[in-house]
């Protein structure tokens, strides 16, 4: 017998047949659908009498089931308007209705009506208890979420006003220019999605749907806003971006549970003075505007975290005086011409992106931007780096590309932020690069500036007026910044009876820890001691066996004790700006550690014996050291996400090779191990 050739698409057995024993269509045929005629005459002849096997059944009747196959396939596609009875099944079920992309012009008629029954389909609901019917009445859900998404819808009817039960609505992604103005009595709805249409206005009655949370209606053509969208008092989220606004109504204030607001991609040209009503607000999106100002009232955004005013028009930063919350904000393409750190005093400011304006002056202070750990100034008109940059003791990004920048050597700006700042720090004056508090050093009569009390002992719990009840609450003591020389017992014993397992005591002038530590051992799981003047950490330390996170960059520390080889919970430890001479030898038994900063200290060599012993290590920063050569073999060392090795003595691999970051370098190396 001749054997028939399988489609390439298909696997078949060794008997040549499919290997799904015809139960699935095969030589789809998506071209011209065959008439009737051409489908009879092509058919194969069945034998009335009962086959022998499936096998044999499906082999005598493949050619026709072929072909009448891709005949009712095509017929299925094209009926996109009706629903399935499974479909329909399913929703009655779960409440769900979800008919997305499916080229409907017209949502089907049975949507709204979908908990109606017709006559065959009452005959098969059951109502007795221990009935058979796999349709039992009381299993039945009204329906609670609608998805009409992507399709090309043009109307929603009055006929939704049917659907009472619907809380959920999204009909994005479609052809939508009315909605119905019965839409308002769907009261239980609490989220509405349609956006990515092109509807000119909201119907009148939209705004009776009290219980609304989330009101998406990005991407239309909406030109106003009625001032009604106040009394959508429930809502959280409010999108509103790409359209044609030119305004804002001052009732918006009125929503003071919104936590999200985008109004991006408008024509808005001033925002009302009303809008710092949204007490509640967390994200603020008004980039893409013609803003040239912003109202005083944005200082009332208490809870505000992240703020977009990109490509606007604005000369002056905003009025941000009561933003404690604020971590990011994003200015970039707009006209500024001064940036004053005062303006983010009172925020916890983590980036600023002011890229792209027309700076000319930076007047930074370090109390101001505490929390600043990226800081883009691309592309502006600054011509000198302020040296107080160098201060600022979270920054990790500082990019000035495009700036005519004088006084400063091109290859300084092209090593990157790490030693920029190690430049600007070199330029400071010694006392101004180590007083991190605000304390001046004018020692002519003998005193510093009011510090004098605290640099001459310790201080108590009771002095340092530690909130006993929000330690013990958060078991986390915060002592940052006190002009602390020494702990005070009483300090731990405080620590150990809130049970503290997060102790900051950076930014004091501490030369060394009390023993007393010890009292933590059971709790401590983060330490963060930078900017002091230690010059050793106690023995009792090791003893923290749940310690996961220890810092103490910026002292004057130059080993550590070998009790710290017990730390075997420890993931990350940050040691920069010390006098280390090498990684230390206790670190590598710690197999947990994932983490380690080691930047600006004396490293003149890579350890890759103990390296190797640390199969967690996904972060490792030697830059800004002494070392001269790199070993080809740290290549090996795939686990690695982050290896930074810039600033150092060596040659190669070259600036141009590091520059290409962490997955360049390792390459590099690996090829140069020799064979």
């Amino acid at each position: 017998m001749k054997k028939r050739s399988v489609p390439k698409h298909k696997s078949a057995d060794s008997n040549g047949t499919n290997s799904n024993n015809g139960n699935e269509i095969e030589g789809r045929t998506f071209g011209k659908i065959p008439s009737k005629s051409k489908v009879t005459a092509q058919a194969s002849p069945v034998r009335a009498g009962k086959p022998s096997n499936v096998r044999a059944f499906v082999q005598a009747n493949r050619n026709q089931n072929r072909i009448i196959n891709s005949v009712s396939l095509f017929q299925n596609e094209t009926k996109t308007d009706e629903l399935s009875p499974a479909l329909i099944k399913n929703a009655r079920k779960s409440g769900v209705l979800n008919i997305s992309s499916r080229n409907l012009m017209n949502v089907p008629p049975k949507v709204w009506i979908i908990n109606e029954l017709d006559e065959n389909e009452k005959s098969n609901v059951s109502v007795a208890l221990d009935a058979p019917s796999p349709d039992k009445w009381w299993e039945f859900a009204d329906l609670n979420k609608l998805i009409i998404a992507n399709n090309y819808i043009s109307e929603i009817p009055d006929d939704i006003v049917n659907l009472v039960s619907l809380q959920f609505f999204d009909a994005h992604d479609n052809q939508i220019t009315k909605v119905s103005e019965k839409f308002g009595e769907l009261k239980n709805l609490q989220k509405v999605n349609l956006s990515h249409n092109r509807m000119l206005e909201l119907p009148e009655s939209f705004f009776d749907l009290k219980r609304l949370t989330e009101l998406k209606l990005s991407h239309n053509k909406l030109s106003v806003i009625s001032s009604e969208i106040g009394l959508l008092s429930c809502l959280r989220i409010l999108d509103l971006s790409h359209n044609s606004l030119t305004a804002i109504p001052g009732d918006l204030g009125f929503l003071t549970f919104l936590n999200t607001l985008n109004l991006a991609n408008n024509q808005i040209k001033e925002l009302p003075q009303d809008i710092g009503g949204l007490t509640g607000l967390r994200s603020l999106d008004v980039s893409e505007n013609y803003l040239t100002c912003c109202p005083k009232s944005f200082r009332e955004f208490l809870h505000l975290e992240v703020l977009y005013m990109q490509r606007n028009k604005i000369t002056e930063l905003p009025d941000l005086g009561g933003c404690k919350a604020l971590k990011e904000i994003y200015m970039q393409n707009n006209a500024l011409v001064e940036f004053s750190s005062e303006t983010f005093a009172v925020t916890r400011v983590q980036l600023l992106d002011f890229r792209a304006n027309k700076i000319e002056t930076l007047l930074i202070t370090k109390e101001d931007l505490e929390f600043v750990d990226r800081f883009y100034l691309d592309n502006n008109e600054i011509a000198v780096i302020p040296n107080e940059l160098a201060l600022l003791p979270s920054l990790k990004a500082l990019t000035l590309d495009g700036n005519p920048l004088r006084g400063i050597r091109l290859d300084i700006l092209q090593r990157g932020t790490l030693e920029l700042l190690k430049y600007l720090r070199g330029k400071l004056n010694p006392s101004d690069s180590f007083n991190d508090s605000g304390c001046g050093n004018d020692t002519t009569d003998g005193k510093q500036n009011g510090c004098r009390k605290s640099l001459r002992g310790c201080s108590t719990a009771d002095e340092l007026e530690i909130d006993r009840d929000r330690v013990k609450a958060s078991r986390d003591l915060n002592l940052v910044a006190r002009q602390m020389s020494e702990v005070d017992n009483s300090v731990m014993e405080l620590a150990s009876d809130a049970k503290t397992s997060v102790i900051d005591m950076s930014k004091n002038i501490l030369t060394s820890l009390p023993e007393s530590m010890e009292m933590l051992c059971e709790f401590l799981t983060e330490l963060k001691i930078d900017f002091n003047r230690l010059t050793s950490l106690p023995p009792c330390l090791g003893r923290c066996r749940r310690l996961q996170y220890l810092s103490f960059q910026n002292n004057q520390i130059a080993s550590l004790p070998d009790e710290f080889a017990d730390l075997n919970k420890l993931r990350e430890i940050n040691f920069g700006y010390n006098k280390f001479t090498s990684i230390p030898e206790c670190l590598y038994t710690l197999r947990c550690l994932e983490i380690i900063i080691a930047i600006s200290n004396k490293i003149d060599t890579i350890n890759l014996e103990g390296l190797n012993k640390l199969p967690m290590l996904a972060v490792l920063d030697l830059s800004n050291n002494n070392i001269a050569q790199v070993p080809p073999e740290l290549g090996l060392l795939t686990q690695l996400k982050s290896l930074n090795l810039e600033g150092n003595a060596f040659r190669v691999p070259s600036y141009h090779v590091l520059s290409q970051g962490t997955d360049a370098v390792l390459r590099f190396l690996q090829n140069r191990i020799p064979k």
